[in-house]
């Protein structure tokens, strides 16, 4: 069978202006996708049949991988033009013999997407829908493609610079550089990663750390601009927590920039302190951020907007999933100019957020510091906060110490924001706040929040059910203090993992103090406070915060230090039939031992 590619540079250009392939109204169009074969070379090759009910003509095929229309990455348009069985043309209602597709897969999209699943659409004059399972079929493993090898900062600097002649860059070991070496002149922004004017780039950190040493870096780590289909995995940068941050006027370079850009994929990606903005991400079309992690950034976390200096190109479909952001100094997340065409098309979803907003950045007119949220939505359209979890919220340094949970509006109306299954707790300040003379429009709702110990739900009106205001048992209302120690406590026999010292009468053991963020060389994930039965007597600390499916979230006990650091100590999560404790003994006192929490000091 044959097929027919769309060339590339036109594909790209479709896939910007939004004329592929996607559920639209107008005659029915049918089909099916039978899954992959083994073609030429071994490549995967997708076929299947597509028509238009009625209509003998051939028509054409749209391949996504990842994710369905409109979140997915656009492979190309296809033509269905090959011999068809009358079997087919039965099921289209005609006579037509060429409704038969045959998509060979490239080397650079094997390489970078297999294993991922790939989402077909059927794309008719008179209209266009989805052909195949809704889950899509998983597109085989196994490419290859020219592979530059990184194992220290002279190969990272060689595979940059001939980076036209590589499709991967995989990373052997961790690389360290200090002051002007953590630049580059090859390309511009001199970003050691610098991927500008490039496509089909897969970066695979494999675990390993980009280590950019004081003085303080005078350009990004990782640059992409102008690029389409870039990939960076599992690689985390640090930033040297001994140079201080920046402060807005200082101009400082973000730790990985993105602008003007489309399908950019960052997943594992671990950046610890940044300086400025960690993450900047400019009218860029296609974004996801997922599995990933901004810890202690000297301004915001992830800012992700319309280009700089020109507020007409904004991003669009952005995906923000199951990734922590804690401790940066103001926002954790700001979306300022993210919009979308229908609901779902811009995500925040499954992420962690903590300690966020501690300081203030930007001053009043008296020179005061103005606070803000952990989550910042100051205009944005079609954006959905679903099962975020937020706590922690003070800011110190602020001549208002409140820190809202999300920040709403202040430049544009909000439109159709979807905010549903969060949890938020102990921040002082509101849960949901709009912004004097900012809007959120009536199609926005709020459902099924969670919000314990804070003081305030909201200052709006929109369109709201099932959500939760009120305080938990031990209380949660601590104005947003956290001091990420877990106290060891026992309360009627029962032990707890308790967030204060002597917690409703229980009697203090020992003090295992936690960093308030994710570090380098540690497990980054938060671990939790999680409640059996509504009830601290039956709380256990716990990685998942799903609480392992026996109970409920309570709070963010704190992070854990990385072994080797000062002072730092194992512990272990222990349990005595239905009683769990956390012990600095490997061997949990004579009880069964549930594995390795972290590492921590003695308070």
């Amino acid at each position: 069978m044959g097929n027919v590619s769309l060339c590339r540079a036109a594909a790209r250009l479709l896939a910007l202006l939004g004329l592929f392939g996607s559920a639209t109204a107008g005659a029915a169009v049918l089909g099916n996708v039978d899954g992959f074969y083994s073609g030429e070379g071994g490549h995967p090759v997708l076929s299947g049949w597509t028509c238009e009910s009625g209509n003998p003509a051939s028509i054409q095929v749209d391949v996504f991988v990842d994710a369905p229309y409109p979140r997915g990455q656009f492979v190309g348009r296809f033509a269905a033009n090959a011999a068809s069985e009358p079997a087919v043309a039965a099921s289209c209602g005609s006579s037509g013999a060429a409704h038969r597709f045959a998509v060979a897969i490239q080397d650079r999209d094997w390489v970078q997407f297999g294993g991922k699943p790939i989402y077909a659409y059927g794309v008719a004059p008179g209209g266009s829908a989805p052909i195949g399972t809704p889950g899509g079929v998983v597109m085989p493993g196994g490419g290859i493609a020219a592979t530059c090898q990184i194992q220290d900062l002279a190969s990272l600097n060689q595979c940059v610079a001939n980076r036209a002649q590589y499709q991967v860059f995989n990373f052997n070991a961790d690389v360290a550089c200090t002051g002007a070496e953590c630049c580059t002149t090859a390309g511009s922004g001199g970003a050691l990663l610098n991927l500008d004017f490039s496509a089909y780039k897969v970066v695979q950190g494999n675990g390993h750390t980009l280590s950019r040493y004081a003085p303080r870096a005078a350009c990004p780590a990782i640059n992409i601009n102008q690029s389409s289909y870039v990939r960076v995995s599992d690689l985390a940068i640090d930033e040297d927590e001994n140079v201080p941050g920046c402060r807005p006027e200082d101009d400082c370079p973000s730790v990985a920039l993105v602008s003007s850009s489309d399908n950019i994929d960052f997943q594992g990606l671990k950046v610890y302190h940044g300086k400025g903005y960690a993450i900047y991400v400019s009218g860029t079309r296609v974004f996801n951020f997922n599995r990933s992690l901004v810890a202690d950034s000297g301004i915001i976390g992830l800012y992700v907007g319309t280009v700089v200096g020109d507020f007409s190109v904004p991003s669009h479909y952005v995906t923000v999933s199951d990734s922590v952001f804690t401790h940066t100094r103001t926002n954790g997340i700001a979306f300022q100019g993210v919009y979308g065409d229908a609901p779902g098309h811009n995500l925040i979803r499954g992420n962690v957020l903590t300690g966020n907003h501690y300081k203030g950045m930007w001053l009043d007119p008296l020179g005061r510091e103005i606070n803000g949220g952990q989550l910042y939505l100051p205009n944005s359209a079609h954006v959905t906060v679903q099962d975020n979890v937020i706590g922690d919220g003070f800011c110190a340094t602020c001549s208002n110490t409140d820190v809202w949970g999300m920040e709403l509006g202040a430049e544009d109306v909000v439109r159709d924001l979807d905010v549903s299954g969060n949890y938020l707790y102990n921040i002082k300040g509101m849960a949901f706040f709009l912004n004097e003379h900012g809007a959120v429009d009536a199609s926005s709702s709020l459902v099924s929040n969670r919000v314990l110990g804070v003081s305030v739900f909201k200052n709006f009106n929109v369109a709201e059910s099932g959500n939760t205001f009120s305080d938990a048992v031990p209380s949660l209302k601590r104005n947003g203090d956290a001091n990420y120690v877990i106290h060891r406590s026992v309360f009627n026999g029962w032990h707890q993992e308790a967030n204060t010292r002597n917690e409703r009468g229980a009697v203090f053991e020992s003090g295992f103090g936690l960093s308030s963020h994710s570090r380098p060389g540690a497990d980054g994930g938060p671990i939790l406070r999680c409640f059996k039965n509504g009830s601290a007597a039956e709380d256990f600390p716990s990685r998942d915060r799903s609480c392992e499916g026996m109970g409920t979230l309570h709070s963010v006990l704190g992070y854990s230090f990385e072994a080797g650091y000062v002072g730092a100590q194992p512990f272990y999560r222990c349990r005595y039939n239905q009683d769990y404790f956390v012990s600095w003994d490997p061997g949990c006192e004579g009880r069964t031992n549930e594995g390795l929490l972290g590492y921590a000091t003695v308070r």
